[in-house]
């Protein structure tokens, strides 16, 4: 660790200010601890370096950090400027984010058309994030033709390569039997992943399976330890569940959950909204 931090210190003093790529991986290295502690402050101020040198992932990163106010305070006029400047170089998840400002309306005038060229684009540079949203156009319809086949093949796509949103989904799918069989063995399987990636939301469905015995054997040992830490993550719903509250409405934003990389895609390293 002593090492670490000397050599983090070394680079933050030496770093050439036009090594963008560098600046982004001392970012990633304080906001992983490296050097003894998490360091979110030096995080963002390593991404500022590196947005300024014209690297497009420490610009989709730095906007993430303006976006949930990591390292600075929360400013999401900055956040859609800097995933603005990453989508134009060329950042597959940034592109994928300006689909969802289309989608939205947000910053800009709501455009489904517009929306799905962006996800399209994001999908064919294999950003998962790109790959899930481009999914729900062609199953919805959004700004374009309307194909399901196609549609539940690009969120397959997208949940196979970590997208936790496409996950849920498809989840969601499998439990109800729309646009899929209904199956609850793959409904299970599905909310595990997202569970494994750390969702509250996830870990919350996969506990209610075990505790009915839904599409997996019957376990009511682990299910509570699933909604304690969904209750941890701030789920109001598990902790109803768990009687320690009774009231749904009340501290809802602690429901929200959130990510942080570059990429586009919901994991553990990874947020988008939506």
């Amino acid at each position: 660790v002593e090492r670490e931090a000397k050599a983090m210190e070394f680079l933050l003093k030496n770093l050439p200010a036009s090594d963008g790529r560098s600046w982004r991986k001392l970012a990633d290295a304080y906001y992983a601890g490296k050097g003894g502690r998490r360091n979110p402050e030096m995080m963002f101020k390593c991404l500022l370096r590196s947005a300024e040198a014209g690297d497009p992932e420490g610009m989709a990163k730095l906007a993430y950090a303006y976006q949930y106010g990591d390292g600075t305070e929360p400013d999401l006029k900055k956040a859609f400027e800097y995933f603005s400047r990453s989508a134009a170089a060329g950042h597959p998840g940034a592109v994928a984010k300006m689909g969802e400002y289309y989608l939205t309306g947000d910053f800009v005038k709501m455009d489904l058309p517009e929306a799905r060229k962006h996800f399209e684009t994001a999908s064919k540079a294999g950003s998962p994030a790109g790959l899930y949203q481009f999914g729900r156009c062609l199953l919805y319809g959004w700004g374009g033709e309307k194909s399901e086949k196609d549609g539940l093949d690009y969120v397959m796509s997208a949940a196979k390569s970590g997208e936790l949103r496409a996950q849920k989904l498809l989840a969601r799918f499998y439990q109800r039997g729309e646009y899929l069989p209904k199956d609850p063995s793959g409904a299970v399987y599905w909310y595990k992943k997202a569970a494994m990636l750390g969702d509250a939301e996830a870990m919350r469905c996969f506990a209610v399976a075990l505790e009915k015995g839904e599409g997996v054997e019957k376990d009511s040992v682990t299910a509570k330890k699933l909604l304690e830490q969904a209750v941890a993550m701030g789920d109001v719903e598990a902790a109803i569940m768990l009687g320690l509250t009774a009231n749904p409405i009340k501290n809802n934003d602690m429901m929200q959950f959130r990510f942080r990389n570059g990429n586009g895609s919901e994991n553990e390293k990874g947020r988008t909204f939506l």
